[in-house]
């Protein structure tokens, strides 16, 4: 009889035990499902509100674009692409580009009112552009193209989104001229520039002073 009662007191304090155990494994996995729940609204809040990551190459890709275009001021382009990844946004946001006729190739309006199109699917307001950055650069011979992209936010249907734009730009060249490219013309004799960066011109032998942001024509401009 002593021995069963042992028994079940031992089986009694092995079951509370256990209990004890059970209980504990479930509050820390409560515990363990909370601070997920607070990483992972973390997170979210923090892709809300942290710019997008830019693939900034200008230090690398610099030395190569002033062999070909002595006088390209990385600055100014800079601030450039961060208008026009503005102007982007705004045009989403009106629904039409509101770049100027001109500001482009021939091609460009066609393909950003597509790209308008894409993205222009809810109430955008807001738009914010963070920081612009040089991250291509290519030189096909025939065509120079450079490449930015630009870190911008907005607000879509009342929440905050992070995104970033990709603006490509085409040097205007002679051989432009048949595709709608407007280029750099001699101030004394009118005549067309054939290549960015030079000095003199070839007709007239005119000492030339252009100036960067009017070397480049918007070739794309979309959404990464």
């Amino acid at each position: 009889m002593r021995e069963k009662w042992i028994l079940w007191v031992i089986l009694a304090a092995v079951l509370l035990g256990g209990g004890i155990a059970i209980a504990r494994a479930v509050r820390r996995g409560r515990q363990w499902l909370r601070y997920m729940r607070g990483m992972i609204e973390a997170g979210e809040e923090e892709a809300q509100t942290r710019p997008k990551s830019l693939s900034s190459m200008g230090r690398l890709l610099l030395p190569a674009l002033r062999r070909d275009f002595p006088e390209y001021d990385l600055a100014l382009m800079e601030r450039r692409a961060k208008q026009d990844a503005l102007l982007f946004w705004q045009s989403c946001a009106a629904g039409h580009s509101l770049f100027a006729a001109d500001a482009g190739v021939k091609s460009f309006s066609n393909d950003l009112r597509g790209e308008i199109a894409r993205c222009a699917g809810g109430a955008i307001t807001s738009p914010f552009v963070h920081a612009a950055a040089l991250s291509g650069y290519e030189n096909t011979g025939a065509q120079c193209f450079v490449t930015y992209q630009a870190a911008c936010q907005c607000d879509v249907a009342g929440q905050t989104v992070q995104t970033k734009v990709q603006i490509r730009y085409l040097a205007a060249a002679e051989a432009d001229v048949e595709q709608g490219v407007a280029v750099y013309e001699c101030p004394n004799c009118g005549a067309p520039v054939p290549q960015i960066g030079q000095k003199v011109c070839a007709y007239c032998g005119t000492q030339l002073h252009p100036a960067a942001e009017r070397s480049w024509r918007l070739f794309e401009i979309r959404e990464l």
